[in-house]
């Protein structure tokens, strides 16, 4: 039970350099320690081994946030207001796709959603992603990451060291009637280690590094989002970070709101998409779009499932 009270802790305070520990989802922690009271029931006797089981499932349920998300599809209906933003002209959907290695099929499936801007990582490169795009859109993006507007865009031309995992540019939504410009950037950060031998000291330095590598980046994003100043801003994809991780402290600094957390409902996680454990597939706004409903949808071209998120312009 002290064990679980300090998984818990170590969760609530995401410490930065517990990366090997904090990377995987709680569960992984504290449904084991529940597992061993249950086999060690005779040790234990019955009223210890439910105390100690019933404690692990109390800190996982505290710690994690897909009840909260799960409960919130029970009583929320975005419906109306959705309704009420698509009269006003207000309505901009947003979806964030992982292709898994450049899957066609995947952007063809993100599509079916009807999106207004389309968030692409892991793309099959710039042709064809703008031979995939409907008639009336525009394209942009390099090797990984890539955007899609159904409207007009003006795109970046990053240097390969950026391009590499991001890629921005101001749109002009048909949706919002292409005369408000937003600002949207597609990430894809730089994989974790996802080790569990952590009596390794190399577990935990090669650990350190990829933190750096994703803290650098998590920098470059949030000084391109300062840049940028006042007006409507979509940061989002595939952070291969799970969500409440304190590298995300740098995009609320700069003003911005993960729109899931506000407004998502239902199973959240979007990794792997034949067993979803860890949210790492995000949209952040800033607080020029007001999101109103967001939902994960499974595809079964890709190993993410993909995150539809709705948003009102205020």
């Amino acid at each position: 039970m002290l064990f679980l009270s300090g998984i818990g802790t170590l969760y609530v305070a995401r410490p930065v350099g517990l990366d090997p520990i904090t990377i995987w989802p709680p569960a992984f922690w504290t449904l084991p320690a529940a597992v061993i009271a249950i086999l060690l029931l005779p040790l234990l006797r019955a009223r210890l081994t439910v105390l100690v089981a019933g404690y692990a499932l109390l800190v996982t349920l505290a710690i994690s946030e897909e009840p909260r998300f799960l409960l919130r599809e029970l009583w929320r209906d975005p419906e109306p207001a959705i309704v009420a933003a698509r009269a006003e002209g207000t309505l901009l959907r947003v979806v964030t796709m992982n292709c898994a290695g450049g899957s066609e099929d995947a952007i063809r499936d993100a599509l079916a959603q009807r999106p207004d801007v389309l968030l692409l990582q892991e793309s099959p490169g710039q042709a064809a992603v703008a031979c995939l795009a409907p008639e009336g859109w525009q394209s942009a993006g390099w090797l990984d990451p890539a955007i899609m507007v159904r409207g007009r865009l003006d795109a970046e031309h990053l240097p390969p060291h950026l391009a590499h995992f991001m890629y921005y540019g101001i749109a002009w939504p048909d949706a919002l009637g292409g005369r408000t410009p937003v600002a949207v950037l597609s990430t894809r950060l730089k994989l974790p280690l996802l080790r569990a031998d952590l009596w390794r000291p190399t577990t935990w330095r090669e650990a350190a590094k990829l933190r750096e590598l994703r803290a650098t980046s998590m920098a470059q994003i949030a000084t391109q989002v300062r840049m940028w100043g006042e007006g409507p801003i979509i940061v989002g994809g595939d952070f291969n970070t799970p969500a409440g991780d304190s590298l995300f402290a740098r995009l609320r600094a700069q003003g911005l709101t993960d729109a899931f957390a506000v407004a998502g409902a239902g199973w959240p996680n979007t990794i792997t998409s034949d067993f979803p454990v860890s949210r790492i597939d995000q949209v952040w706004v800033s607080e020029h779009l007001r999101p109103l409903a967001g939902r994960v949808v499974v595809t079964p071209n890709s190993d993410h499932r993909m995150v539809v998120v709705d948003l009102a312009l205020r």
